[in-house]
């Protein structure tokens, strides 16, 4: 059981095994009934009828209002309910049950309630966080003094050990109320839907119904509190509230770790991001984790995480809905004792990589790194190529570690039995294998480095490693020959080992140890919390941020091993294993954003467009939007990387990359793709709207101006244009206004004098997207915004083609213009 007991209340709704069985029972047929000549096995929440799928019996906002409640007369129920302080979670359970009509089907092999099936829902509850991260109100509402003035029986009591023996001690805190304590039936439900058939895996599609639902009400709840003057229904409202966002949370973690565990037992594929991208909490929320993590009272972000880095990783696809504090609390238990780095001994501000000496301005002395037992500089010499032996290798060259002795390096063909290195420069292992480089710098490798890698190498049965600075030569010819050599080492190398200094200082023992006894028994307490610290660890440090390293481990996603203390390394895969069903879950789910570290599904089941698959390869939009915020070093290095991540030609300029004959995007470019702050092309007829990279950086004078950094996103779900030398070409919802004639005050007149100086027509542009009746809507995106973005396009009189101009962002206290349906062409 993970909740205090109310001494005196109803304990209905306790998560224990008698209300699991309770719920399993009242939900319960025997599958022989409806399907007597069947074996099929039921997934748990599910359609009354065939389709056994979860199917909400009334969703207040998609079906007509006389065959299901409104949403007002729900939610007014609901506040009611609420008013009962005694009873109000049994009532807001009640009522929140009625959302889901749910049987659940026997299997013949199993009479009455399954113990194994409880044991398995129970863990998985309890790896939750107990309670969810607290919610704010309007600005100028304290969520305190709301709690304050509640009456004690919304809280739980907490049994202290006095004379007289038992005393009651309420607390009014958000940690201590019902609502935040207990689990809804509906949580529990969506456990033992999982937990049902752990081969099997329920259709996220429909599983995810239930949590849009609770998100679409969660935000009708804060529209109408505004509207709300009483204060005990104000009280109450703010109940609903907290109840709903308590079982919001809980079903999308839930949700988010089905997700997961169907990827790492199928591989990832990366067409259907879509399905994982659950409805957002309310916009007109103020909360932790959609804003910085320094707004929860107590709670802020260690100094030595770089806040550029968690801020990006707080911008990936459905982070908004993540509870960051287990991972700030075990990132903070290995470093805590390290001051900040990014500026000195200081923290960047967390606006851009340009603010980041972790990223641009240090200067870091090529192989200043060492092993762990060398002595250092004077003990270590350099080994720098046998340029013949390089030379006379046909293909892409590596190390090879049975030839070379102890002056220079040399080479042979890489292979399968290839150990390919992926690391950061910044951490001292960066070079050139020529003796001597360009402005008098000194190449080679430090011999303690190539001992290292050489004995991994053996270790794991390979006779050669890869790594760039010994194979990629600072000659053009031979860089770029080398170059277009990597996506086929990092495809088919044995392991890609990652190296990251943060990396380097955690302890394995334990989880190597729970790796090798996985079948016999459950991984220790120890094990969990180095799991979760490994993997906490990987996602914010420097390898993960950068782009070359991006590409590096898609190419080797399959195959990820990790360099840490002592040398050990160990399977990126077997540590997201122990965590996903063994630590946890607001952690392990964190790795849904981190497409390039699962292992991807194998090309014969590949969804989606098979050719790109097949070949390893991503679309052209999914590739900027992992770019849009990492970091390459060299100029035009990112668009060199974007090419070569959803296409094995090398493409140099922008340009080249959008109009070539033989890439997929020419004939369908998702529109969505393209609202997002990247900078265009400029002074290309035809090319107005096209990225000309996808790292976005803002200008200093935008960062002046207060302008944010809106990243693109792939946006499957949104209509295709086509790209011609001409333009692009395609459907939008547009408002369309004549420029001179904007002379009121507000936002059309800021976007006039702002972006459309000597435009005659102006417009603002938004994708076309399909709501689930299948009829086209206007797209919504807002990222990191607070208000819905917009393509802004400017044109002269007469039958000009439109111009791209920029992205904007609404501040919807203001009113949007109506928009229309139009077919247009973007030069």
């Amino acid at each position: 059981m993970f909740v205090v007991r109310h001494p005196e209340g109803n304990h209905d709704h306790e998560v224990t095994p008698e209300r699991l069985a309770s719920i399993w029972n009242a939900h319960r047929i025997d599958r022989s009934t409806l399907y007597p000549r069947s074996s099929y096995h039921c997934e748990g929440l599910v359609q009354t009828g065939i389709e056994k799928r979860l199917y909400l019996s009334r969703p207040p906002f998609e079906f007509e209002p006389d065959e299901f409640i409104t949403p007002i007369s729900y939610l007014e129920d609901m506040i009611s309910a609420a008013g009962d302080p005694y009873r109000h979670f049994c009532r807001l359970d009640d009522l929140y049950s009625q959302l889901v009509d749910c049987i659940f089907v026997a299997d013949d092999s199993v009479s009455g309630f399954d113990e194994n099936l409880a044991d398995y829902a129970t863990r998985l509850l309890s790896r939750l966080p107990c309670r969810p991260v607290e919610l704010a109100l309007d600005p100028d509402v304290s969520v305190s003094q709301v709690l304050d003035s509640l009456s004690p029986d919304y809280f739980e009591i907490e049994a202290v050990h006095t004379s007289p023996p038992l005393q009651r001690n309420i607390t009014n805190c958000w940690d201590n109320l019902v609502v935040t304590s207990k689990f809804s039936a509906n949580v529990v439900r969506a456990a033992l839907t999982i937990s049902q058939d752990t081969k099997k895996t329920p259709s996220l599609r429909n599983l995810r119904r239930l949590a849009d639902t609770t998100a679409e009400l969660l935000e009708e709840t804060v529209q109408l509190q505004r509207l709300i003057v009483d204060t005990k229904r104000r009280q109450s409202s703010f109940i609903v509230q907290a109840f709903l966002w308590s079982s919001w949370q809980r079903f999308a973690m839930l949700f988010f770790w089905q997700a997961l565990r169907s990827q790492l037992e199928s591989g990832y594929d990366y067409s259907a991001n879509e399905v994982v991208a659950i409805q957002g909490i309310p916009f007109s929320m103020t909360v932790y984790t959609t804003h910085s993590a320094k707004q929860t009272p107590g709670f802020s972000i260690p100094q030595y995480m770089c806040e550029w880095a968690f801020r990006l990783l707080r911008s990936e696809r459905s982070s908004a809905t993540f509870d960051y504090r287990q991972f700030h609390s075990r990132f903070n238990s290995v470093f805590s004792d390290r001051s900040a780095r990014c500026i000195g001994d200081q923290p960047c501000n967390g606006t851009s990589p340009e603010n980041c000496e972790r990223f641009v301005g240090s200067r870091v002395e090529d192989q200043s790194a060492h092993d762990k037992d060398c002595l250092g500089l004077d003990a270590c010499q350099r080994m720098c190529w046998d340029e013949k032996s390089y030379r006379g290798v046909q293909g892409t060259r590596a190390v090879c570690i049975t030839s070379t002795g102890c002056e220079s390096l040399e080479y042979c063909k890489a292979s399968d039995k290839t150990l390919a290195i992926s690391h950061v420069w910044a951490h001292g292992q960066g070079g050139r294998p020529e003796s001597s480089l360009q402005q008098g710098r000194r190449g080679g490798m430090n011999q303690c480095l190539h001992r290292r890698y050489s004995d991994i190498a053996k270790a794991i049965g390979c006779d050669s490693y890869w790594m760039d600075t010994p194979c990629i030569p600072e000659d053009e010819v031979l860089r770029s020959e080398a170059i277009r050599g990597i996506n086929e080492v990092f495809s088919h190398s044995k392991i890609t080992l990652v190296c990251d200094a943060d990396l380097m200082v955690l302890d394995i023992s334990s989880i190597l140890e729970a790796i090798q006894t996985e079948n016999d028994t459950r991984p220790s307490r120890n094990a969990i919390l180095s799991s979760e610290r490994l993997l906490v660890t990987i996602v914010i440090c420097d390898w993960n941020v950068r782009a070359w390293t991006l590409l590096e481990a898609m190419k080797g996603r399959d195959r990820i091993h990790l360099l840490c203390k002592d040398n050990k390394i160990v399977s990126l895969k077997s540590v997201l294993d122990l965590v996903c069903h063994n630590g946890a879950v607001d952690i392990a789910i964190q790795y849904l954003t981190m497409q390039h570290l699962l292992p991807s599904k194998p090309p014969p089941d590949a969804a989606g467009d098979r050719n790109l698959l097949k070949r390893g390869l991503i679309s052209v939009e999914e590739a900027a939007s992992l770019l849009s915020h990492r970091h390459a070093s060299r100029d035009n290095d990112d668009v060199l990387i974007w090419s070569l991540l959803f296409n094995e030609k090398i493409f140099k300029t922008a340009q080249e990359l959008w109009l070539a004959d033989d890439v997929p995007h020419r004939y369908g470019l998702n529109s969505g793709f393209l609202i997002s702050s990247a900078p265009r092309i400029k002074g290309i007829q035809g090319l107005s709207w096209a990225p000309s990279r996808p790292a976005i950086r803002l200008a200093a004078e935008e960062e002046a101006q207060g302008q944010r950094a809106h990243l693109a996103t792939a946006s499957y779900n949104t209509s295709l244009c086509d790209i011609t030398t001409e333009g692009l070409h395609g459907g939008w919802f547009i408002h369309e206004f004549i420029c001179s004639e904007v002379v009121a005050p507000g936002q059309l007149l800021q976007i006039t004098h702002t972006y459309l100086r000597g435009c005659h027509l102006g417009a603002l542009l938004t994708p076309i997207t399909l709501n689930v009746q299948g009829q086209p809507v206007p797209a919504s995106f807002r990222g990191d915004a607070m208000g819905p973005l917009f393509a802004i396009c400017g044109r002269g009189d007469g039958y000009l083609p439109w111009v791209w101009k920029g992205v904007f962002e609404w501040d919807e206290s203001e009113s949007l213009p109506e928009f229309h349906r139009e077919m247009l062409h973007i030069a």
